[in-house]
């Protein structure tokens, strides 16, 4: 498996301490780009601030957090701090965040941001008050504008997924290497094509975010932006099939595909799962541009 090159910072941290034992009630949330589990219905939100040389205190990064274990209550939302000590080029449009299954890695991308050098992949492990990077490593292929990543566990080998936010008409081009969590390098990437139909909009975004669930179906959110600040917004989730493994690579089953739910007014770029006593709640966040963002969840049959 190819390593690939690496920053080793364990100078930058996420102090966590300080937040989850008072998140607020923040009455304007910025657009919600990414969305983590941190455990015990505290979640780590990623937000896509743009690069800004002069500027090392913009929002990354907040504690999101459900104040009872019966999700009877709206959640509470407060900004984290970062010191990014001597990091030469902050984060840049940051737009995914992943639980690496069965590990306290989280992995946050940048998206590619059109083409330019924002291509990193940070490795954070998620411990006790803090969230610490562990590594920093390149994207494995060339991108260019990337919303939506997950990783699948199958027979206990990590598969990186990714997909452009755009597509072509009929289909969506899907991305996948083999991810080491011992080095963090990744195999070369190949791709998978899955049917994807849908009447083209000006602003669509066929892959808004990409999440698989622990039996390896894959969810997608796609939404619909105008860009401008006002809207309309529209997004749309649905099941784009089963990552499997056959002796001749992994496959998409398709046969799994379902629509799940279209939610108008709101632009979704970031998902996430809860457990929830015996229920799996997939939890959307949003990115409504000058409405700010909201979580909302939907219980997964």
């Amino acid at each position: 498996m190819k390593r690939l090159s690496f920053i080793l910072i364990t100078f930058v941290t996420i102090a966590l301490a300080a937040c989850k034992s008072a998140p607020e009630n923040y009455a304007h949330i910025p657009g919600i780009s990414g969305l983590a589990s941190l455990g015990q219905n505290n979640f780590l939100t990623v937000h896509d601030t743009k690069y800004a040389p002069t500027d090392r205190q913009g929002i990354w990064f907040g504690l999101l957090s459900y104040p009872d274990e019966h999700l009877n209550k709206r959640f509470l939302w407060s900004p984290l701090h970062v010191d990014w000590g001597h990091l030469d080029q902050l984060p840049s449009d940051l737009e995914f965040a992943i639980n690496i299954p069965n590990t306290n890695f989280i992995l946050v991308g940048e998206s590619g941001s059109s083409g330019s050098n924002h291509s990193r992949l940070f490795v954070f492990r998620n411990v006790g008050q803090n969230i610490k990077v562990e590594t920093i490593v390149n994207w494995p292929s060339k991108v260019f504008n990337i919303e939506g990543a997950s990783v699948c566990e199958v027979n206990g080998v990590y598969w990186f997924i990714f997909a452009e936010r755009s597509t072509k008409r009929n289909e969506i081009q899907l991305g996948y290497a083999q991810l080491s969590i011992d080095t963090f390098g990744f195999s070369k990437v190949q791709f998978l094509a899955i049917p994807y139909h849908v009447t083209l909009k000006k602003g669509h975004r066929a892959v808004s975010d990409l999440i698989c669930t622990p039996s390896g179906l894959l969810i997608a959110a796609s939404a619909d932006d105008p860009g401008n600040e006002a809207g309309p917004f529209y997004s749309q989730l649905r099941v784009l099939g089963k990552f499997l493994w056959t002796p001749n690579g992994p496959i998409i089953d398709t046969s799994f595909s379902r629509h799940l739910a279209q939610i108008a007014g709101f632009k979704i770029e970031a998902l996430s799962l809860l457990q929830h006593k015996s229920e799996t709640i997939l939890l959307f966040g949003t990115d409504d541009e000058s409405f700010g963002g909201t979580v909302r969840t939907l219980l997964l049959q």
